[in-house]
């Protein structure tokens, strides 16, 4: 189980948290926005964009000064989140508002409102996969403290 980190909010807030599984394979002459994750096809490791640009012809590795390695994503190549739930803990203060996974199958997202000021709560992601003949489960975690601001 990966922890992700501790984010503040406001209990007045209606916030939205996401979990990047995966992310598209990087692709030649294409514009890339800083902050931009792609998985390198000819590796299999995912990348984010230091800065904004486009992509030469060849390859990642022609721009590698362009990217940093992102250790964290879990996804193979061809695969989607196939369901996401998500877990409040303690239950029954800051609240799931709603929840989805994005279109192309590789980022979870949750909605949160409300919460106790002063309280830190834990938020677990569990997902599984389309794979097959054996879908893959996971989970991470990160932490949401509500504070007035």
């Amino acid at each position: 189980m990966a922890v992700l980190g501790t984010f503040t909010m406001d209990p007045g807030a209606r916030l939205d948290f996401s979990v990047r599984w995966g992310a598209p394979d990087w692709q030649a002459s294409t514009a890339y926005a800083k902050r931009d994750v792609v998985r390198d096809p000819a590796d299999g490791c995912y990348y984010e964009a230091k800065v904004t640009h486009t992509s030469g012809a060849s390859n990642r590795a022609a721009d590698s000064a362009k990217w940093d390695l992102v250790e964290d994503l879990w996804l193979a190549s061809g695969e989607s989140l196939s369901t996401s739930t998500w877990t409040i803990t303690p239950p029954g203060e800051l609240a799931e508002a709603a929840s989805s996974i994005s279109a192309d199958g590789q980022v979870a997202n949750v909605w949160l409102e409300s919460g106790v000021a002063g309280k830190t709560y834990t938020i677990v992601n569990k997902v599984e996969t389309d794979s097959s003949p054996v879908a893959r489960k996971d989970e991470r975690t990160f932490k949401v403290k509500v504070k007035d601001r």
